[in-house]
């Protein structure tokens, strides 16, 4: 169990790391990046948070939680670059949290089997 922790914590600061000199070091990628930017922009402009907008047109080719995740980091850190390149390597650690909540609120046990109730 003391490996296990020793290991996610090795993983989690390697990563924390590895974040931090990207988002230091790098601009936002010329084609995708700055265009999802433009559009959580204009959303912030127009105050519009259900339908985005790239050019005063209606931006339909992406589902708008990235929008909304871009506007939430502007919202809570200010408007930035370093807040929109930091919503794509916090997602995956919902993955690493998410099994250990299921388990509790499942009550499965480690091996996944059901505990059961007395």
């Amino acid at each position: 169990m003391h490996q296990l922790r020793s290991a996610s914590l090795w993983i989690f600061l390697l990563w924390g790391v590895l974040t931090t000199v990207s988002l230091t070091i790098r601009p936002l990628f010329p084609v995708d990046e700055t265009r999802y930017a433009a559009v959580a922009w204009e959303m912030w402009l127009r105050n519009d948070f259900l339908v985005p907008y790239l050019n005063g047109e209606i931006y339909s080719h992406k589902p708008p939680l990235l929008f909304w995740l871009m506007q939430l980091s502007w919202w809570l850190t200010g408007v930035n670059d370093w807040s929109l390149r930091l919503i794509s390597p916090l997602f995956p650690w919902q993955h690493y949290f998410y099994p250990a909540q299921w388990r509790v609120f499942y009550g499965l046990n480690a091996n996944g089997s059901k505990r059961l109730l007395r």
